[in-house]
């Protein structure tokens, strides 16, 4: 709960920004950068302005917002003087709007257009959203909300695998298996939003973004229950197919896949090495496996991985590029009498629509990727499944204070809450809500069979901010509550609030609870959240708000996705961090450049964390990382190069990108032509100090990159 002394705090917070490794004049470009509560900039003796602070009011959008608050000052309920409203200049703010929804900085004609008339906003934000770059950034946001990135470490339990086996498996996939379930749920989540369905649809839809690698894995997990313990249930591939056997053959006539795969062919599960194994691994591929074992070795088999030493040979390719390509498929729980699709039909799965199930998927919580991540036991039984749920669905953690359902001691495992501790309170009203999971997954993450349902209570309650309470049965009755609870919009208007800015927007704005009702009123159009988030004061900081009063206007340092996308746009390099594997440089270069983006910090999410933690000050580790990707980036792009994106001759139109691209200030700004003049003297005294006209140029390219302008939002 806030309190008085942290919003005080919080006021005395206002604008900051990271100015990075500028050297000489270049850290002029900070100033005012740091506005100090008497009003006056940081280091500087007199009002806190820079050449676009002085533009503010002439855009008209300083000039009547917060008019009744600004100037003098005033004080508040408690008595305490009230900081002077300080509006964001207007071109920070379009920048900020801008490079959040797409990583590319204003052109000169836009921000012409929002200086004389802020309210353009709108139609330019409903332009951008149409981009291919909106797009992809909807894809990054969407990945870091839904929580679905797992590790190798958690699939292997996932899949009761091995994980050397497992890292084999997306080894030898390129990466892709990994990649490619982290991607599925945005990829869903971006589908609804291109479809204009409503967006609380990512909790009940039960179609997915897939590929026929996650397919077969998704119908390998029916195929190979497990109990809460861990042990294996009955498999309805082993119970169809009378001696499902698996082995590989190296020697004799090659065996086409097509007979592998085909339950009728005589070369049913032989699976054919198109190359000769280690000597020292024959025993063992030449043993035929059968049972449970044999439903393993199949899955490894798909996966290029055989029954050996994972570096003793390497298994034929089954998937081809097509079948990795993320397309819609519905997932349908198998009728009565009717076999679901088995895990090893990938030439049907190719073609197919939907993919039958034993086992319920809906919504974002029963992915893949989620259900990786958050894993279970028989101790824990669903509940961190549960919480993670509700945080990812609706903005909620778990609190006993705030939900209403009906329980008593006979839903709570009393081994893990005992009655006569503090805990059991906690639990006896969230074990009706982990139900929902219980009645449809094993804490193994299979299908929950009928005969392990007698224990179960019959129904499970959904309740949060003492709601009535919502009872059903399973994962579907469960998506379906949290689509429907009023929290549903304030939540993601929560969410993407903070990651607009960096940090928490004040959850009792007013400002913010009409964003949230307009998102509602619109039929949960995330392109309608969008809109009125980002043209409002929450964000242009345009206007006083409560957020304002909170937490100020902050100038905060980019996260990693916003760094590495806002670099690989305006320099025209694909994936410049390499945090794709997408970048075309030598392997251990590639590497160079993921190992320093990895020391800028990403958003992510802790295990109960209701909203992402996104940095909100500089370290010396993000800052050392950017200067070392601008440089490895100056080296290979800039100067002499075997490829230069420009060379020391291209000078006047590598400032003019240096300034308009790389540090996203148009040509139009009355900043362009200072940090132009500054750039030049910086070139210029590079050489007088002795360097070369390329490494002049790298510098120069260094340090406009890693600007307070190019690593900052809102500057």
């Amino acid at each position: 709960m806030r309190t008085e002394p942290l919003r005080r705090l919080a006021r005395s917070t206002a604008r900051r920004c990271l100015l990075g490794p500028l050297g000489g004049a270049i850290a002029l470009l900070g100033a005012g950068c740091y506005q100090g509560v008497d009003g006056k900039a940081d280091g500087g003796d007199g009002p806190g302005t820079s050449p676009s602070d002085t533009d503010a009011g002439s855009s008209g959008a300083g000039d009547d917002a917060g008019s009744d608050d600004a100037g003098e000052g005033g004080s508040s309920d408690t008595g305490e003087a009230e900081l002077p409203f300080d509006p964001l200049p207007a071109a920070s703010a379009l920048a900020k709007v801008k490079d959040f929804l797409t990583g590319l900085p204003p052109t000169a004609d836009e921000q012409a257009a929002y200086l004389a008339d802020p309210m353009v906003l709108r139609s330019q934000v409903d332009g951008w959203m149409q981009t291919r770059e909106f797009e992809a950034r909807a894809h990054e946001i969407f990945s870091q909300l839904f929580q679905q990135q797992v590790s190798i470490d958690n699939l292997a339990e996932y899949l009761d695998d091995n994980p050397n086996r497992v890292k084999g498996m997306n080894d030898r996939s390129d990466g892709r298996l990994l990649a490619t379930i982290a991607d599925a749920f945005s990829a869903t989540a971006w589908n609804i939003v291109a479809e204009s369905r409503p967006f609380h649809e990512v909790l009940t839809t039960r179609t997915f973004m897939l590929n026929v690698p996650q397919m077969v894995m998704l119908a390998w997990l029916d195929a190979a229950p497990r109990d809460d313990a861990g042990d294996d249930l009955p498999s309805w591939v082993l119970q169809d197919y009378d001696n499902f056997e698996v082995g590989v053959r190296w020697t004799g006539n090659p065996i086409p896949l097509g007979q592998t795969l085909n339950p009728d062919s005589a070369n049913f599960m032989k699976f054919w090495l198109d190359e000769a194994p280690d000597a020292d691994c024959v025993d063992d591929l030449n043993k035929v496996s059968t049972g449970r074992a044999a439903l393993r070795d199949a899955l490894e088999l798909l996966f290029r991985v055989p029954p050996s030493n994972v570096g003793c040979v390497t298994g034929p390719i089954i998937f081809t590029d097509a079948d990795w390509a993320l397309r819609p498929v519905t997932l349908r729980v198998a009728g009565e009498g009717e076999d679901p699709t088995a895990f090893f039909a990938v030439p049907d799965m190719r073609d197919a629509t939907e993919l039958v199930l034993r086992s319920d998927r809906v919504g974002f919580f029963t992915t893949l990727g989620f259900s990786s991540a958050w894993l279970t036991n028989d101790s824990n039984q669903h509940r961190v499944t549960a919480n993670q749920a509700l945080i990812v669905g609706v903005g909620r953690t778990f609190d006993p204070e705030n939900v209403f359902a009906p329980a008593d001691g006979a839903t709570i495992d009393q081994g893990h809450a005992d009655p006569d501790t503090p805990c059991y309170g906690c639990h006896k009203d969230l074990d009706p809500l982990r139900d929902f999971l219980r009645h449809s997954y094993t804490y193994s993450g299979s299908r929950r069979p009928d005969s392990l349902m007698a224990d179960l209570p019959g129904t499970a309650y959904f309740s949060i901010d003492g709601s009535e309470p919502v009872s059903g049965t399973g994962v579907g009755d469960l998506g379906a509550a949290m689509a429907g609870h009023a929290r549903f919009a304030p939540a993601w208007a929560e969410k993407l609030c903070t990651l607009v800015n960096s940090t928490a927007c004040d959850p009792d704005d007013p400002e913010l609870e009409r964003v949230a009702a307009a998102f509602a009123d619109a039929n949960f159009d995330f392109r309608t959240l969008v809109r009125e988030l980002v043209t409002s004061p929450l964000v242009t900081f345009d206007a006083r708000t409560l957020t304002y009063d909170t937490i100020g206007n902050p100038v905060l340092p980019v996260t990693q996705d916003r760094f590495c996308r806002r670099m690989s746009l305006r320099l025209g390099i694909t994936d410049v961090c390499n945090l794709q594997g997408a970048l075309e440089v030598p392997v251990a270069l590639g590497r160079r450049f993921r190992a320093l983006a990895e020391g800028v910090p990403p958003v992510s999410y802790g295990r109960t964390a209701v909203l992402p933690f996104v940095t909100t000050a500089p370290d010396v580790f993000s800052v050392a990382s950017i200067e070392r990707v601008c440089q490895l980036v100056a080296e290979e792009w800039y100067g002499d190069g075997d490829a230069p994106l420009w060379i020391a001759d291209d000078r006047e139109a590598a400032l003019d990108h240096m300034v308009g691209s790389v540090m996203g200030i148009p040509a139009g700004d009355t900043r362009a032509a200072g940090v132009r003049g500054l750039l030049s003297a910086h070139w210029d005294a590079a050489v007088g100090q002795g360097a070369t006209p390329a490494d002049a140029l790298r510098s120069t390219f260094m340090t406009a990159c890693a600007s307070a302008p190019a690593t900052s939002t809102a500057l």
